[in-house]
């Protein structure tokens, strides 16, 4: 019986008016839930987020989200999304499995039975390389020296390396025959400026498994010139002076 005035008695079984009342408390319909996304057909890729969202009745403050890359037959935690009595969604990340029979499941862990999954089986995509760094938005110096970092699928023997300045148009060889086991590669800029650069890391023995950086910025080599002192000049030891300079290059922050 549904109530929101629900009382419990506990009374002496010899003399029923010994008893003790509890505080009111209520009584409602089991939560349901019903998993609205992902639900089948859709396509995940790893290293980026996904949505998971669902619809209910009665749900609490969050719910729990698990992973399947084996149409159900085995589980993993993908995590936990907030939501309200009706529903929500969560942003996951996606794991790093590739599969074709990828299932999702959201339940209460409080009551067993209010569970829902995926309709569907859906892809999850795993790129032959994944490049950690540049991560997009970087500006490097040519002649700088920075680094590429990558992780690359189990099958592939050796990396080539390169660099693109035009969005992509055409490529240059940073560096050929690189093991990638090693995850990393330390790079001296050389390239020409521009704020449209691309690296790609692409397997040696089959140049169509690859994998792209975001987009970032080379500049120009900056050259910097001092103005103050210049020389001639008398500096007493304790007294301050001041040193000027210039940069041919507006982008340079420091020195």
């Amino acid at each position: 019986m549904l109530s929101d005035q629900a009382l419990i008695r506990i009374a002496d079984a010899a003399d029923p008016t010994a008893y003790g009342l509890s505080a009111v408390f209520s009584i409602v319909e089991l939560p349901t839930i019903s998993l609205t996304s992902p639900n089948g057909g859709e396509i995940w890729n790893y290293n980026e987020t996904a949505t998971v969202s669902w619809t209910g009745t009665n749900l609490p403050a969050y719910v729990y989200i698990d992973f399947s890359a084996d149409g159900g037959q085995t589980w993993s935690g993908l995590g936990y999304g907030y939501g309200t009595e009706t529903g929500g969604s969560a942003e996951v990340y996606v794991p790093y499995m590739s599969t074709e029979n990828a299932l999702v499941r959201v339940y209460d862990y409080y009551y067993e039975g209010v569970m829902d999954e995926s309709d569907q089986v859906f892809t999850v995509n795993v790129p032959p390389v994944i490049i950690y760094y540049p991560y997009g938005g970087e500006s490097f110096y040519n002649k700088s020296l920075t680094y590429v970092s990558w992780l690359a699928a189990g099958d592939i023997s050796l990396l080539n390396i390169e660099l693109s300045s035009d969005n992509g148009q055409t490529w240059q060889s940073v560096a050929e025959g690189i093991d990638p086991t090693l995850g990393y590669y330390c790079w001296t800029v050389n390239g020409t400026p521009s704020g449209s650069c691309f690296i790609r890391i692409s397997d040696a023995a089959d140049p169509t498994r690859f994998g792209l950086s975001a987009m970032f910025t080379i500049l120009e080599t900056p050259v910097i010139t001092l103005n103050s002192p210049v020389g001639g000049e008398i500096w007493n030891t304790g007294s301050p002076y001041n040193i000027s300079w210039s940069y041919d290059n507006p982008s340079a922050s420091y020195v």
